[in-house]
């Protein structure tokens, strides 16, 4: 869970150097999230997902809009 907007940003920064698309999401409760997408198909969300989890980031998971 992320608190500090500084720290989300940076995180954010990171997936887009990366080629992901990211963006920070408001903040809930003083939480902040990292979010990456939107993408046309599950199936690629999902497979980004697996990714990123497999690069160290913690429960990464896909919602549908």
């Amino acid at each position: 869970k992320i608190t500090d907007f500084g720290l989300a940003k940076s995180l954010s920064s990171d997936h887009k150097t990366k080629g992901y698309p990211a963006f920070v999401a408001n903040p809930a409760r003083g939480l902040y999230r990292v979010r990456v997408g939107p993408f046309a198909k599950r199936a690629e969300a999902e497979q980004i997902a697996g990714r990123l989890a497999r690069e160290g980031y913690s429960s990464p998971s896909v919602q549908a809009r």
